[in-house]
């Protein structure tokens, strides 16, 4: 398939998947994680388009459209921090004792309810966002049709395009071989490269076979999820100490037994807060020291080589996309 018309259609599929998930997510109003997660992976997928294939699209704007899509992800970024707490605060609820239970049912009920007060404000905004995507996501799809129907430039075909985007995605992804004592920082640069690379290989399922996913997507994902959960869990045991400081700093106000936080005594507050942080800094050792037992092969014989082998001979497969 020439590379244009192969382009032309990803973006418009994307800009769909967009527009239909920015639709359930303003109409989502219980609370439910998913269509707010939906709609960010939706955003990351045609960013990850538009950025694979800058060279075949109008720049102007195609960059317009990328700062919506940036937009939205960050407006919706501290409902999906709040949705990632409860969710790992309920997994907490059955093993802690009775007064950590207490405290750790607190700390639930407070982001629910800040996750309930949220919904309406992020509904509002993100309508707001709804005319700007309808029209700079609608001249895009029409420049790109405009661009598939000429016929004056050879610029390859899908196939090439695959093995000329997704080489350098992997080589950054597995640059460093040696992340024993890798930084926070360096650990979340390695899962952003991660999330670059899934995406761009998303675009050519077509041609990189039935099986891809299961012999390469689920090792991306799972080096995503190990990753993910490692930030996770160091932002979250700052936010944690954060707050006990704050709750040290009020509990000598007035105001302080009008709060919930206010009915505990300050010795189990920080007895459910120390078992909360611990419980994080678990979870991201656990995680940590499973990637770093995974890292080796992954980019060895288990997943470097052989998607390394797959992509140079793509140049040799039918291009059936």
């Amino acid at each position: 398939m020439p590379l244009p018309e192969a382009v032309a259609r990803m973006v418009r599929g994307r800009l769909a998947g967009v527009e239909s998930s920015f639709k359930t997510a303003v109409e989502s109003t219980d609370g439910d994680p998913q269509p707010i997660h939906k709609l960010r992976v939706a955003t990351r997928r045609l960013a990850t388009t538009l950025q694979a294939f800058s060279d075949e699209l109008p720049a102007r704007t195609a960059s317009k459209l990328d700062s919506v899509l940036d937009e939205i992800r960050r407006e919706c970024g501290a409902a999906r921090d709040l949705d990632v707490q409860r969710l790992f605060l309920e997994r907490l609820l059955s093993e802690a004792d009775s007064t950590e239970l207490a405290v750790v049912d607190l700390l639930y009920e407070r982001a629910t309810i800040r996750r309930e007060e949220l919904v309406p404000k992020l509904s509002r905004r993100l309508e707001r966002f709804q005319p700007r995507l309808a029209k700079v996501g609608g001249a895009l799809v029409k420049r790109c049709e405009a661009r598939r129907d000429r016929t004056d430039v050879d610029r390859g075909t899908f196939g090439e395009a695959a093995r000329r985007m997704l080489i350098p995605a992997l080589s950054g992804l597995t640059s460093d071989r040696d992340l024993n004592g890798a930084s926070s920082r360096e650990l979340h640069e390695l899962r952003l490269a991660g999330k670059r690379l899934r995406y761009a290989c998303e675009l050519f399922e077509p041609i990189l076979g039935a099986d891809f996913d299961s012999r390469f997507g689920v090792q991306m994902a799972h080096l995503q999820d190990l990753l993910g959960e490692v930030h996770d869990a160091e932002v979250a045991q700052l936010r944690y100490w954060a707050l006990r400081q704050k709750w040290n700093r009020d509990r000598h106000k007035r105001s302080w037994d009008r709060k919930p936080q206010g009915l505990f005594s300050w010795r189990d507050l920080r007895t459910g807060l120390k078992f909360v942080v611990r419980a994080y800094r678990r979870k991201g050792k656990n995680s940590k020291q499973e990637f770093q037992e995974m890292w080796p092969g992954f980019i060895g014989d288990e997943f470097q080589l052989p998607l390394e082998r797959l992509l140079r001979d793509l140049s040799d497969l039918r291009d059936s996309a």
